[in-house]
């Protein structure tokens, strides 16, 4: 279900991007406009939205720094089990996602006979 709400979001701002950005614009000043509201906006709906107990409680920096200590020690174990499988997972889908944008690129110049701009 996560990949495919990451897909989906993936797929939505790239067809958004691609209509609001004209063939030939080398200052996309607009598509990056409506990304920047929209992650402003979910940021504004998380912040107001999501309550969460403060993090120090007493002690001020020394707790603070002793529960980064922690979760930086923790890091390896957090890496087994599930949470290690989506990490993995991500990792790996990506590594195809991007390995396939490269290829792509060169086909359809090659073998479609259509060249990509670049700015």
């Amino acid at each position: 279900m996560k990949n495919l709400i990451d897909m989906s979001g993936l797929v939505i701002s790239s067809l958004l991007v691609g209509r609001l950005l004209a063939p030939g614009t080398l200052h996309p000043v607009t598509p990056v406009s409506v990304i920047a509201g929209v992650l402003a906006a979910v940021a504004l709906i998380t912040l107001l939205k999501v309550h969460e107990a403060p993090a120090l409680k007493s002690g001020g920096r020394s707790k603070l720094y002793q529960e980064l200590k922690t979760f930086f020690a923790s890091i390896p174990l957090a890496l087994e089990g599930q949470f290690g499988r989506v990490v993995l997972s991500r990792f790996l889908f990506l590594i195809g996602v991007y390995g396939i944008q490269v290829f792509a690129q060169y086909y359809v110049q090659d073998v479609l006979g259509r060249r990509i701009r670049s700015s």
